[in-house]
């Protein structure tokens, strides 16, 4: 019967699922580029303002690094979420589909930071942004090594 639950798939076999699709072909960066964009709503709110510029360059493999200055009014602490923050939304955008983006290395060299107006979320809006323009440029696709298989 069509109503029959075919599958049911826990968290960690899920995890497995994206292991394997992690394995499949990727797209790599062509050439190095620099990517940003500002953030910017009514201000006033408390997720009103971010903005954020990366230093992305080809790789064999996706990372994620931050260089970026923050105010001295920002705790080590919450510097720590922001910087998480940014990098769930480059993973969110370059990790999407199925032959992914991973073939860059991603640098966070400046971020501005408002006292009312900034938060993880509208971080996470700029981090979005910029990596939605470097899909814009130029990837190419790479096959990944086939690991010979014991017989």
């Amino acid at each position: 019967r069509s109503s029959d639950l075919s599958i049911c798939l826990d968290r960690n076999e899920l995890e497995k699922l994206r292991d394997a699709k992690r394995s499949r072909s990727f797209w790599r960066l062509e050439a190095s580029q620099v990517v940003e964009h500002e953030f910017r709503v009514r201000f006033g709110h408390p997720s009103s303002y971010a903005f954020v510029q990366f230093d992305c360059s080809p790789a064999d493999d996706l990372s994620f690094e931050a260089r970026a200055t923050w105010p001295p009014e920002v705790s080590m602490e919450y510097q720590n979420k922001l910087e998480i923050a940014i990098a769930e939304a480059v993973a969110d955008v370059l990790l999407e589909g199925v032959f992914q983006h991973s073939g860059c290395t991603v640098t966070l060299m400046e971020v501005r930071y408002d006292d009312i107006g900034s938060s993880e979320a509208a971080f996470m809006k700029a981090a979005k942004s910029a990596m939605q323009s470097l899909l814009a440029n130029k990837w190419r696709p790479v096959g990944r090594p086939q690991v010979a298989s014991a017989l």
